[in-house]
């Protein structure tokens, strides 16, 4: 017969053996996402959810369930009285594609510090999927097909992407910078990471994956004339494991030989180390290159270690830019050069809870060797000089990531950075002839005023010192403006507003100003200068008409420059500039990227620069930046 003790032992062992086999059971249970439309309710055996915006309900798979329309009355009723009996607060969350800057942290918020016990990784079907709902679904045969016949990216790719690790600690920080880097990769449309507290042990939590893949396969290319075109194919999610392959073609009738050619191959992760590589070739109109990169960049706040390898190989008879001190400008010489660039960083935090405050340290080593060149000497044909620069940066850093949408995405969650930066640099140019010290300043800050937009300023600096002047100085600013995103009817519409300015001082080395990018397509052969101006404005109007399930967006478009031979304070300008309109198709259910196609005129003409240029691209456009902080550079072009 067994004494009190004895069956006091047998009832805790039995307890314990139904913990051990419910949360056994738990951790096999997989999980569906599942949107509540408002005036809807879902209801199972046991519970009702209420749904008064897009809501997100997520239960376990083997549930059972129906969602019926719910009458206005019935909900108002329901609501203030079965609410609190029925409807868990940690398993529902309230979801809309907001327009607004909201804190990425902010749903991670009530899990911090709790265990992470499981981590499961859902993929939605390509077309009619959602990671806001994964039952939604394809319905017609023919989408169906078009899911079947899709090779989607492998679990074990996303699964090497995955930063945060069971049995740790959640820190918010981490798990929304890793929703931040999933939905970031070139093959992924949308990811979003949910979190289901445990029945049974309370200070515990699985973590949901839901990714969607983007359509792979697509192009990129402009037009400028009958005789002169690019065509850029590719494929983002190459067999299925993350890669890019994209093949390129030039074509340019003004030249003997009118066809180029060359091609790209990247991986953005190589074995889950975040280390990448890429692999670029060109071969057209007089030129070759290629170039072999291998680098791990900074793209969230918790990463230690950075640095990257940089091989490129040029060849070419035609030089860009031109220098203000040659005796003896050489355009027609063939010449040939090889760079190297490497550079190694580290990060500290300044507080050991904190992850969104630190401090970066890094040192970089550039080498540019001529092959084959034109004769030098010391003030002839600068451009031509070998180069040896060794450069150190240290920098402040304070950023945290905030989700918005309708910015350039239609609907789809974009990440927009918020904090400041800090750097100082200083370092030494070797080359031929001379050896100079070199310091430099960087800073930005971001802040989001409410109704009145978002801003980003950066403010940059940086000088060789040789006999005690200043040689090659350069200053430069720029103010990002985003207005509120405001709905008009069935259309919305965002404004853009980006001024810029540079100037360079005693030029020695230093290429010339030119417009880089800031004036889209613009070939910048023959255009430079000391000192430049650019004011970029663009309305982006998003509408909900469209052809079929592709909803139409549009944009009208006026980069502006000035660039002067002289300093800023003593210019005489001249005008460059593309004005124009652009229509974006893009269609929610099916995962392609963005149809853009764009007309521009451009005013002021030249033999390279034709009046007129149609751009045709899928792409979804990104305006920021995903690492945190890159290689330390001499100057920054903004």
């Amino acid at each position: 017969m067994l004494n009190n003790k004895s069956l006091n032992f047998l009832k805790k062992a039995c307890i314990w053996m139904i913990i051990i086999v419910k949360s056994t059971l738990l951790s096999a249970q997989s999980y569906d996402t599942i949107t509540i439309r408002p005036n809807h309710v879902l209801i199972t055996i046991d519970s009702i959810y209420f749904g008064n915006t897009n809501s997100i309900l997520i239960l376990p798979d083997s549930v059972k369930y129906v969602i019926t329309k719910s009458f206005k009355k019935s909900v108002d009723f329901f609501q203030s009285y079965y609410y609190s009996l029925f409807i868990k607060d940690t398993a529902i969350q309230n979801f809309r594609a907001k327009e607004a800057f909201e804190k990425s942290v902010n749903y991670y918020e009530p899990f911090k510090g709790k265990i992470i016990r499981n981590i499961s990784i859902k993929q939605v079907d390509i077309i009619g999927g959602s990671v806001s709902d994964t039952l939604k679904f394809a319905k017609s045969k023919w989408n169906k097909s078009l899911n079947k016949s899709h090779l989607g990216s492998r679990k074990w790719i996303i699964k090497k992407n995955i930063r945060i690790k069971p049995n740790e600690a959640l820190i918010p920080t981490l798990i929304s910078d890793n929703e931040r880097i999933i939905r970031n990769l070139p093959y992924i449309e949308d990811a979003k990471f949910y979190v289901i507290p445990d029945s049974i042990f309370i200070d515990s939590v699985d973590v949901i994956v839901v990714t969607k893949d983007k359509f792979p396969i697509g192009f990129t290319g402009s037009v400028s004339n009958i005789q002169e075109f690019t065509m850029l194919p590719y494929n983002k999610n190459f067999l299925g494991f993350g890669h890019t392959l994209q093949p390129e073609i030039y074509y340019d009738g003004y030249y003997s030989n009118p066809i180029g050619y060359g091609g790209e191959y990247s991986i953005p992760n190589i074995a889950g180390s975040f280390i990448r590589s890429k692999f670029e070739f060109e071969n057209s109109f007089k030129k070759e290159q290629y170039k072999l990169s291998v680098t791990k960049p900074f793209i969230s706040n918790d990463i230690k270690y950075g640095g990257g390898l940089v091989y490129y190989r040029l060849s070419s008879s035609k030089k860009n830019y031109l220098y203000y001190n040659d005796t003896t400008i050489i355009t027609n010489n063939v010449y040939a050069k090889d760079d190297y660039n490497v550079w190694i960083g580290r990060s500290f935090k300044l507080k050991k809870s904190d992850y969104n405050k630190f401090i970066n340290i890094s040192l970089r080593y550039y080498a540019e060797r001529y092959v084959s060149r034109p004769t030098i000497r010391k003030d002839t044909n600068l451009i031509f000089h070998d180069n040896n620069i060794v450069l150190g940066r240290i920098t402040f850093i304070r950023k945290e990531h905030y989700k918005t949408s309708h910015l350039f995405g239609y609907g789809v969650t974009e990440d927009v950075p918020f904090g400041y930066t800090f750097s100082i640099l200083s370092g030494l140019q070797m080359n031929n002839y001379v050896c100079r010290p070199y310091v430099g300043a960087y800073a930005n800050w971001t802040k989001n005023i409410r109704r009145i937009g978002y801003f980003a300023y950066e403010i940059a600096g940086g000088t060789f010192v040789e006999n005690k002047q200043f040689e090659d100085l350069k200053l430069g600013s720029k103010i990002t403006y985003f207005s509120p995103y405001k709905k008009y009817g069935s259309i919305g519409v965002r404004h853009s507003l980006i001024p810029i300015i540079s100037t360079t001082i005693n030029p020695l080395y230093l290429e010339s100003e030119n417009f880089g990018k800031k004036i889209r397509e613009l070939d910048q052969e023959d255009i430079f200068g000391k000192s430049i101006m650019v004011l970029k404005y663009e309305p982006y109007i998003y509408s909900d008409f469209g052809m079929g399930k592709f909803k139409l967006a549009f944009s009208i478009f006026a980069d502006m420059g000035w660039i002067s031979k002289k300093a800023l304070w003593q210019p005489k300008w001249e005008h460059y500039g593309a004005y124009g309109f652009g229509f974006h198709l893009k269609n929610k259910r099916l995962t392609i990227p963005t149809f853009t196609v764009q007309l521009a005129y451009y005013p002021n003409v030249n033999d390279t620069n034709k009046p007129f240029n149609i751009l045709a691209r899928f792409s979804d456009r990104k305006l920021f930046d995903e690492e945190i902080i890159g290689e330390p550079e001499l100057y920054f072009d903004f």
